[in-house]
């Protein structure tokens, strides 16, 4: 699951090659943000790895600070305080 940045790619493709050439394993990569996953699918270098590692990607929203500003309730400014307010409250829980 990537949920940070593309680093995280460059991290675990290598992981995966090496793995897939001793396993006969499935690999699948969720992108939890919606602008990281926009990223990755412009990115031909990227694609081209995932297609020849025959890797399956896919795309799951999570809830999350960076896909935010996407929101509607983002565009007013009782929105904006209502969504730091909700994410204060949960890392306060």
């Amino acid at each position: 699951m990537i949920t940070h940045s593309l680093g995280e790619i460059d991290v675990l493709f290598p992981l995966f090659a090496g793995v897939k050439v001793q396993y006969d394993v499935d690999v699948q990569i969720v992108f939890a943000v919606k602008k990281i996953y926009k990223q990755f699918e412009s990115n031909k270098f990227y694609m081209f790895c995932a297609k020849e590692l025959d890797i399956k990607i896919t795309s799951c929203q999570l809830p999350n600070k960076f896909d935010y500003k996407d929101s509607l309730l983002s565009k007013y400014k009782m929105g904006r305080l209502l969504i730091k307010r909700v994410y204060f409250l949960k890392i306060q829980n």
